[in-house]
């Protein structure tokens, strides 16, 4: 399936925007289950590294940790926007290959009595009233429609990063010990891959990334 477009940022960190090829379907719904699939926006990134990141070391390390500070920033910018836009997103920390914004506090989307749906934002626990069970969620900014079931937010999946992008851009890997690595077709194995989603409409999110690309060279 080809993206429905490419681009770059200014510091040359390449980005595409997919829908979800009927491969990955079952896989996102492990990672995001209360996604809408037929809305659903992947934006795989990659940057260029200075090293190898294959190799160890020090230098390899420290490159990963700017690689790593640069995504981060950029995601959260472009995920911030679209929230205030009134859109879910969410992207994935590359140390650990889980959603950052479900994990540690964003909005989620939640489908409430008569199916209307709205942004709840993560602000902590919440003990489960008697005769519930009792577990670890979220609840803020409540509609008046109210909540029939509500989401546990530890969640545990980790999105195969190298995987699909091999089938989102069809790039190749190789196998390093137990892992499999990108091979980006000018990179090589000097590439940081990294992922975001969206349920936005594809014009928002490019006007999303445009003030992120812009805020991130100010």
């Amino acid at each position: 399936m080809a993206p429905l477009m490419k681009g770059a940022t200014p510091w040359n960190m390449e980005y595409s925007i997919h829908h979800v090829p009927p491969t990955m379907k079952r896989e996102i719904l492990t990672v995001f289950p209360q996604v809408n699939l037929d809305k659903l926006l992947i934006v795989p990134t990659c940057q260029h590294a200075a090293v190898d990141l294959v190799k160890t070391g020090e230098n390899v390390e420290n490159e990963k940790d700017r690689l790593l500070e640069q995504f981060l920033a950029w995601a959260k910018t472009v995920c911030d926007q679209l929230t205030v836009d009134g859109h879910w997103s969410d992207y994935i920390d590359p140390c650990s290959g889980l959603p950052v914004c479900l994990r540690y506090g964003y909005f989620l989307k939640l489908t409430g009595p008569g199916g209307c749906h709205f942004l709840v934002k993560v602000v902590g626990f919440l003990t489960v009233p008697t005769g519930a069970q009792r577990n670890d969620f979220c609840i803020a900014h409540v509609p008046s429609c109210g909540i029939s079931q509500m989401i546990h937010t530890e969640l545990n999946t980790v999105y195969p990063e190298v995987p699909a992008l091999s089938i989102l851009m069809g790039y190749q890997t190789a196998n390093a010990g137990c892992c499999k690595v990108l091979l980006h077709p000018v990179w090589g194995s000097a590439v940081y891959p990294a992922s975001l989603f969206t349920e936005a409409p594809q014009d928002t999110l490019l006007a999303a990334i445009t003030t992120a690309n812009d805020l991130q060279v100010e």
